[in-house]
């Protein structure tokens, strides 16, 4: 079985339900339902239009799809999808109310809620002295001219000019439409940057002000500056959900409807939780030791693994996927300066005079001990604190090597060296009085 990997596919047995994924599942999610009896084979496609030509070509094979659902309401409207056997998805049940109908598929006949997020406004708080609780700030006002950047996506942006103006995102009245272009248009002279990912870049490097955004990117950047925030204006936004649909030359539907319904199983929830949760909090804890920046450390880390997920390609394990996009995402947050942040330690010190690393854990209060490791640990340069944490989740050389980029050995003498300085940092302190 093979994850999603951009728009690479794989080989398929005529006898396995295939699904298209912009997304992907957790390898032991896969292998659980694999241990109920069933089998899937995975393909991915490069963006959200790109799955609709793939399900409607006459020759598709896909038996279970994840789509946008602006792609999902098009697909209904071309009879491209069957509906969903509720009697064969009990689980059903265990999807929250809010997402048990939609005006894009009223009764959800033909999907099934999978994840979701919002549009909203990204702004950065020093340039705006106020939160933009309303559209007004993006889509009618000059007070923030040549510093606002909208979605290139226009179906985005007009349906939250639509929501501004007071009408469904929905809305098929000509004359909704047309006052909504003519406010875009208007507006347009004002704006400098028309992004499909990059808003929340652009407001790291201070280029704009004022961004229409989706939360995931704003999140992220708020991890790396604070001074960055998110809002979802008063007059109402895009609630944006990825679904799970059966297409209707599916060959393999009673098998579609049972792999729909194993996702939608709580302890597989509970699973993917499992998976990973634990150890993204020990290292987002080893990035941060404030607990407020280490929660956004975390949430930053969640985000940047979804939106990494489609780039898979299974010619690493899974973990070490896992691993180096987290890593990598928290890296990111401290190699930019910080004041007051302490200096980082080098490794590449005068080693020689360095006492071999002993076991002296006694005689110290065990807490206090691990607390004095990890807070030598975030005083070490990224790529040394990077190694020293994989070590400490019990990686080996080569699985460290295989994240980090470095060779089995150089990761093997960093290990030793970093040892060596983190013991004799912990005795010095200690005899400090630290």
């Amino acid at each position: 079985m093979r994850l999603p990997s951009g728009e690479t596919a794989m080989p398929r047995g005529p006898q396995n339900p295939v699904a298209g994924f912009a997304c992907q599942h957790i390898q032991s999610v896969l292998d659980g339902f694999a241990r109920v009896g069933g089998k899937i084979d995975v393909e991915a496609y490069a963006d959200a239009p790109a799955i609709y030509p793939k399900v409607a070509a006459k020759d598709a094979s896909y038996d279970v799809i994840v789509a946008p659902e602006r792609v999902v309401a098009r697909m209904i409207f071309a009879n491209l999808l069957q509906n969903i056997d509720g009697k064969l998805v009990p689980n059903l049940k265990n999807l929250d109310p809010a997402f048990t109908n939609a005006a894009f598929d009223p009764g959800r006949r033909y999907s099934v809620a999978y994840a979701w997020g919002t549009i909203g406004v990204g702004y950065r708080r020093s340039a705006l002295g106020v939160e933009p609780g309303s559209w007004k700030w993006i889509f009618d006002s000059d007070r923030y001219a040549g510093r606002i950047s909208w979605l290139s996506d226009p179906e985005l942006t007009l349906g939250c000019a639509l929501r501004y103006q007071g009408h469904s995102v929905n809305t098929l009245h000509l004359a909704e439409l047309d006052a909504a272009a003519e406010l875009l248009k208007r507006q347009r002279p004002h704006v400098t940057h028309l992004t499909a990912t990059e808003a929340g870049e652009l407001l790291l490097s201070r280029e704009v002000d004022l961004v229409l955004a989706r939360n995931g990117e704003i999140s992220r950047a708020k991890a790396r500056d604070p001074d960055i925030d998110y809002v979802v204006p008063g007059e109402g936004s895009l609630l944006l959900q990825y679904c799970l649909c059966i297409p209707r030359r599916a060959a393999h539907a009673k098998e579609a409807h049972a792999f729909i319904d194993y996702l939608l199983r709580p302890e597989v929830g509970a699973e993917v939780a499992r998976t990973f949760g634990a150890a993204l909090e020990r290292l987002a804890g080893g990035y941060e030791r404030d607990p407020d920046a280490r929660r956004d450390l975390l949430q930053d880390i969640h985000v940047a693994l979804w939106r990494s997920l489609a780039r898979y390609d299974g010619r690493c394990s899974l973990r070490t996927w896992v691993y180096r996009v987290a890593h990598n995402t928290a890296i990111s947050r401290v190699v930019r300066p910080r004041a007051g942040a302490p200096m980082l330690v080098a490794i590449d010190e005068d080693l020689n005079s360095l006492a071999e690393a002993v076991d002296r854990e006694h005689g110290f209060d065990r807490r206090r001990a691990l607390d004095r490791v990890h807070a030598l640990i975030q005083r070490l340069r990224p790529l040394d604190r990077q190694v020293m944490l994989l070590y400490l989740e019990d990686e080996d050389a080569a699985s460290i090597a295989e994240i980090t980029g470095l060779s089995a050995a150089n990761v093997s003498t960093k290990i030793h060296r970093i040892k060596q300085i983190l013991v004799r940092q912990f005795y010095e302190g200690t005899h400090h009085g630290e």
